[in-house]
């Protein structure tokens, strides 16, 4: 049963009892003409109502969590207007940059009222849990509110870092949801809806970056998309995986048979952060006209830096 059944229904119920307890009292001081049925059942009243309280914040999973206005503030300018992309970015390129979102205990109860709302953000449960995880924290007390996330590939990711404190090495639960990579490599190509403020290249992005080293073939087979957002979507989340020992015959690949002068750009960008070693790549990519431009702007560089 949903906790919050639990929780206004037993503050619904003592509210009942106690009015129902009330009107007695009253009732029967009008037929005694005395007053002790009312100093009876007052007390008695306000003891269940105050006992219904107590007992439902068992049942409410951030109960004495809350955030203060100043807190929420302070957290809203470190965290909440970051991108996951961001974060997860943070983590791979820099991790001293990451050092700005050490408010653990602010961040352990962030969590708790994004898993109180009614409506839970997916988004905002993934960095507040990231970075918790990343610093070691132990998330065990958030096993009883998982069931409140509705989306499968977030539930099964927060499982396994509960479970896998230390690093997610085995990732058991997010393997039962590997079929659903597939549906998220399409959803790359989908355009945003006018009327909604979601991104679902964005949204499906993230979620691909949850699966880690278990979505690395997928994503390499989405490098010979149909379509060039997804081409050039999975060069970026191939770039932010722990390991891609293929990237310089991917890159190149890309680089030389793509047709989509973005996917080649992307591959190009990526490619000269190799230093010295890409610049037989880059002259070659120079005699291209479409890359000519870029391709020339990245071997100055390169050979300012020698």
């Amino acid at each position: 049963m949903d906790w919050r059944i639990k929780y206004y229904g037993l503050q619904a119920v003592a509210f009942a009892v106690t009015m129902f307890l009330i009107a007695v009292g009253f009732g029967l001081k009008i037929f005694l003409d005395s007053d002790w049925p009312v100093w009876v059942t007052l007390p008695i009243g306000c003891l269940i109502s105050g006992g219904a309280w107590l007992l439902a914040q068992r049942f409410a999973p951030h109960s004495g969590k809350h955030l203060t206005p100043r807190e929420w503030e302070e957290l809203r300018g470190a965290l909440e207007d970051v991108e996951v992309m961001s974060v997860f970015h943070i983590v791979s390129v820099d991790r001293r940059a990451l050092e700005r979102f050490r408010y653990l205990p602010l961040l352990k109860r962030y969590l708790w009222e994004c898993l109180a709302e009614e409506k839970i953000d997916g988004a905002r449960v993934v960095r507040a849990a990231f970075l918790l995880h990343t610093f070691g924290e132990d998330l065990r007390e958030y096993s009883d509110a998982i069931v409140l996330i509705s989306d499968p590939v977030v539930q099964a990711w927060f499982r396994d870092i509960i479970v896998e404190r230390r690093g997610l090495r085995r990732r058991d639960n997010l393997r039962e949801e590997m079929p659903r990579i597939r549906t998220l490599l399409r959803q790359l190509a989908e355009e945003p809806d006018d009327d909604s403020d979601e991104d679902p290249t964005m949204e499906a992005a993230w979620r691909l970056l949850l699966f880690g080293p278990l979505a690395h073939q997928e994503l390499r087979h989405g490098l010979a998309a149909k379509e060039p957002k997804v081409r050039e979507a999975c060069i970026a989340l191939l770039e932010l995986q722990p390991a891609w020992p293929e990237r310089k015959n991917d890159l190149e690949e890309r680089l030389r048979r793509d047709i989509h002068p973005s996917v080649q750009h992307a591959a190009m960008e990526l490619l000269a952060m190799d230093g010295k070693a890409a610049i037989p790549m880059l002259q070659e990519a120079s005699t291209d006209p479409f890359l000519a431009g870029r391709a020339g702007e990245l071997l100055k560089e390169l050979d300012g830096r020698r």
